[in-house]
């Protein structure tokens, strides 16, 4: 009796693991030429794993059936040549999404960034953008656009909140070449130059009074702080 009880545990921990070496790493070529090194099912990779199209263009997370869904990571640097100019110039631009995928597209919670490494920093464009997203576009969170040197926009969205914040060289009270580092110099930016749209449900808010932009903004400081945070670590600043 104790030989047979001791086979059907054995039996059942035997079970998992066979299961789990079905899904272990394995390397695949995919049929455009792509590189995988993971977890397999089928053929097609399913589980976690990366990918790799080429050396300047990744994803790293989960997959399921061959699709990206679930966390991960994914890195395209573009490499270009702006031809435009006298003297031909090489340049890039980085493209990351780190966040929730579903069905091969960006769909929940992420961040997004574009960070452009042109020769000549007036021409330089940065994106970053953090919240929800669904099919590859943001639909509920917080933006910043930028133009170096030139503008930065600063936005949030949800389905009853907009907030438009924008930022000119030509301020009177601006930047002076540099932007804002959190939101309280962002505040101040807002504040000298009444440079801020606030909606709800579609109205436009009054904003003319300081004490109550800060209270109608308060909900919205540790956002605003981390978009910021982000850009300039990927040196949208510069």
């Amino acid at each position: 009796m104790l030989s047979v009880c001791l086979i059907l545990i054995m039996s059942f921990i035997e079970g998992p693991r066979s299961v789990n070496a079905a899904s272990k790493n394995v390397n695949l070529k995919m049929a455009n030429g792509a590189l995988y090194y993971g977890e397999v099912k089928n053929g097609k990779p399913h589980g976690k794993g990366t990918m790799k199209w080429s050396a300047n263009k990744s994803y790293s997370g989960e997959w399921v059936n061959g699709r990206r869904e679930g966390l991960g990571k994914y890195i395209f640097i573009e490499e270009l040549i702006d031809d435009a100019l006298e003297q031909p110039a090489k340049y890039s631009q980085t493209y990351v999404y780190n966040g929730v995928w579903k069905n091969d597209r960006k769909n929940g919670q992420g961040t997004y960034t574009e960070h452009s490494n042109w020769p000549y920093p007036a021409d330089q464009g940065d994106l970053v953008q953090k919240g929800v997203f669904k099919d590859n576009k943001l639909i509920q969170g917080y933006s910043i656009e930028i133009n170096a040197h030139e503008t930065a926009n600063y936005n949030y969205k949800d389905a009853e909140v907009s907030i438009q914040i924008w930022q000119e060289k030509s301020f009177p009270n601006g930047y002076s070449a540099s932007f804002p580092k959190n939101y309280s110099e962002l505040l101040k930016i807002i504040i000298d130059n009444s440079s801020i749209s606030f909606q709800k449900n579609g109205i436009e808010q009054d904003v003319s009074n300081e004490k109550f932009l800060k209270a109608q903004l308060k909900p919205y400081i540790e956002g605003f702080d981390q978009v910021i945070k982000i850009a300039n670590d990927i040196g949208a600043y510069i």
